[in-house]
């Protein structure tokens, strides 16, 4: 019986401290991930980037709020990127362990003040 299984992952010893840094943070963002909705702040298109083998393979893309701009090279962290990419279906890719906290437009910004 599928329902009555056993439920556990094995991590290797030496993820563990990081699993558990990181667990609350991966979990929030499963959850926004599933309740994001498509074409508001991402999109699912082919890669324009060229760095995956094939140009047709669909990529999770981030759409900046202010500009509507594509965000080709950026992803989200803490999971949140990957977690999406679960949910379309689509490769997954490595995730990042650092941070984007503004995008370009916003930090050029805040440089004329």
């Amino acid at each position: 019986m599928i329902l009555g299984r056993e439920r556990r992952i094995e991590l290797p010893a030496n993820l563990r401290p990081l699993a558990k840094l990181h667990i609350d943070t991966l979990i929030e963002n499963c959850k926004q991930a599933f309740f994001l909705e498509m074409n508001t702040g991402y999109v699912i298109d082919v890669d324009h980037t060229g760095k995956l083998q094939t140009s047709l393979e669909p990529v999770v893309t981030i759409i900046d709020q202010n500009t509507g701009a594509d965000l080709a090279s950026s992803q989200w962290t803490g999971g949140l990127h990957q977690f999406l990419q679960l949910k379309h279906g689509c490769r997954l890719s490595a995730m990042s362990l650092k941070a984007v906290f503004m995008s370009n437009v916003s930090y050029l910004k805040v440089g004329q003040i």
